[in-house]
């Protein structure tokens, strides 16, 4: 889904975070590892970098 996400809108996979419930999602976790229920939504942040 991660990999889907980045090649439909041309980001890199280094450059966007995925989150469920604010918690960072890793390239080996799974709808049932992560508890999603249908309906269930990801989030999509874009790493910034500097401060």
């Amino acid at each position: 889904m991660m990999e889907a996400y980045c090649s439909k809108t041309g980001e890199s996979p280094g450059s966007v975070r995925f989150l469920v419930d604010g918690g960072r999602i890793n390239s080996t976790d799974t709808s049932a590892s992560l508890e999603l229920e249908d309906n269930g939504s990801i989030d999509v942040m874009e790493s910034e970098v500097g401060g």
